[in-house]
C-alpha cells in the first residue's frame, strides 16, 4: 500500500470506526452539574443518572446510525465537563461498562465501536481494562478503536480530573507500547501511536512517570517494529507512523521547559537512528531503487512519492537526533551540516551512493552514532 493510499485508508476507517465529532441533531437533555461536579452524589442524584443511561445506552445499542450517533453524542456529553468529579466517573463508569461489554460481545462492531468511543472518554481503570481486552480483538475496525480510546483517556488525563491513578496510567502506558512491535496492521499501529504521543503531552501532577513511561515506551516500540519491516506491502504505511513518533520525541526533547532524562534522549536518538537506518535498507536494496533511464511516467511517479517518504524519514532522523545529541551535551554543534534527505529524493544512482557512503560514516564508530555521548554499537543500526 502506497503512503497516499494509506492516507485515504485510514481516513476512511476513521469515518466508519464511528463520526467521531459530528454533533447529533434534536434536543438532548444533559445532566444537571450538580450531578456531573457533586463530590459526594446522594440518591437523587444517582437517580437521575440511572435514568440518563437507561435512556440513552438503548440508543447506542442500535441498528440505525443516527440514533446510535444521538446515544454517543449524549453519554459524551458531561465527560466533557472540564469540572466533571471523579465519584461521578465511577458511578458513571460502574453503570456503562458492563452495558459496554455487551455490545462488544455481540455480532454488531459499530455498537461496540462507539461503546470504546465512550469508554475511553470514562478515564477509569474498569474502562481501560475494557478497552484493554478489545485492543487485540480479531477485528480491525474494534482495534482501531480501542488504541484510539486510549488516546481519549490520556486526554481526560491532561484536561480534567480522571478516576485513574498515576500507577495504573504507568502500566497501561507500557502495555500500549509494548503492542506496537506486535500490531501487524498499520492503521492500528498509527492509533496506538498517535495514542501515545497524547500520554507523552501529560503534564498533571502525579501522573509524570506515565509521560516519561509514553515517550520511552514510544520510542522503543516504534523503532522496534521499523526492525521487524521487511519490504511488506504496509511498510510506508508503519513508517510514516514512526516518522510521527519521532518528530513528537524530538519537541520533548527540545522542550527545555519539561525532563528529558539521559535515558530518553538516548532512545530518541536510537529511533531516529532506526529510522535512518530503514531509510537506508531500502536505498541499498530492491524496495527503494533510483529511477531507471528508460522508465516509464507511472514508474517514476511511484518511486517518486516512496522517495518523498523516505527523504522525509531522514529528515525527521537527523533533526531527532541533532536535538537529543543537544539535550545530551548542551552547546553541542549540528552535527549534520547537510540535508542528507536532499540525496535520497534525487533518486539517482549517484546521489544514492553518496547517501550510503554518507550514512556508513554517521553509524560508523568514529561517526556520530558511534561516538561519545551517543556510543551506539557497531552494527546495532546498519545490519
Amino acid at each position: 500500500m502506497t503512503f497516499t493510499r494509506f492516507r485515504i485508508a485510514r481516513a476512511l476507517l476513521c469515518l466508519m470506526v464511528a463520526a467521531l465529532i459530528r454533533p447529533a441533531l434534536g434536543q438532548q437533555r444533559d445532566l444537571p452539574e450538580n450531578v456531573v461536579r457533586g463530590a459526594s452524589p446522594g440518591p437523587a442524584e444517582l437517580d437521575q443518572l440511572d435514568r440518563y443511561v437507561n435512556e440513552y445506552v438503548p440508543l447506542i445499542s442500535s441498528q440505525d446510525p443516527r440514533e446510535i450517533t444521538r446515544g454517543r453524542t449524549a453519554l459524551l456529553r458531561p465527560l466533557e465537563d472540564r469540572q466533571i468529579g471523579v465519584r461521578f466517573r465511577d458511578e458513571y463508569s460502574s453503570r456503562l461498562v458492563p452495558k459496554f461489554e455487551a455490545l462488544l460481545a455481540g455480532p454488531n462492531e459499530i455498537n461496540g465501536i462507539n461503546a470504546l468511543v465512550v469508554a475511553g472518554a470514562l478515564a477509569t481503570k474498569p474502562a481501560t481494562d475494557l478497552i484493554e481486552k478489545y485492543s487485540t480483538d480479531t477485528r480491525v475496525a474494534v482495534r482501531y478503536a480501542a488504541e484510539a480510546a486510549l488516546g481519549k483517556t490520556f486526554q481526560a488525563i491532561s484536561e480534567t480530573s480522571p478516576a485513574i491513578v498515576g500507577m495504573d496510567a504507568v502500566q497501561l502506558v507500557r502495555r500500549l507500547a509494548a503492542r506496537l512491535e506486535t500490531e501487524d496492521n498499520a492503521w492500528v499501529f498509527d492509533a496506538a501511536v498517535r495514542s501515545l504521543i497524547k500520554a507523552g503531552q501529560i503534564t498533571r501532577n502525579g501522573y509524570e512517570a506515565a509521560s516519561a513511561e509514553a515517550l520511552s515506551g514510544l520510542a522503543a516500540g516504534a523503532g522496534g517494529k521499523l526492525r521487524k519491516l521487511a519490504g511488506g506491502k504496509d511498510d510506508d504505511a508503519f513508517a510514516a507512523a514512526v516518522i510521527r513518533a519521532a518528530g513528537t520525541l524530538r519537541d520533548a526533547a527540545g522542550n527545555n521547559a519539561r525532563p528529558f532524562s539521559t535515558e530518553q534522549a538516548k532512545a530518541a536518538a536510537a529511533l531516529g537512528g532506526e529510522l535512518w537506518a530503514w531509510v537506508f535498507r531500502g536505498v541499498s536494496g530492491s524496495p527503494n531503487p533510483p529511477i531507471p533511464v528508460d522508465a516509464s511516467t507511472a514508474e517514476v511517479e511511484r518511486i517518486k512519492e516512496r522517495r518523498r517518504l523516505s527523504a522525509e524519514a531522514v529528515s525527521a532522523a537527523q533533526g531527532v537526533i541533532a536535538i537529543a545529541l543537544g539535550r545530551l551535551q548542551p552547546g553541542i554543534a549540528n552535527p549534520f551540516q547537510d540535508d542528507l534527505s536532499n540525496l535520497v529524493s534525487e533518486a539517482t544512482a549517484e546521489a544514492d551512493a553518496r547517501f550510503l557512503q554518507r550514512t556508513r560514516e554517521v553509524f560508523g564508530p568514529a561517526g556520530v552514532m558511534g561516538r561519545p555521548p551517543l556510543s551506539f554499537q557497531a552494527g546495532r543500526f546498519l545490519r
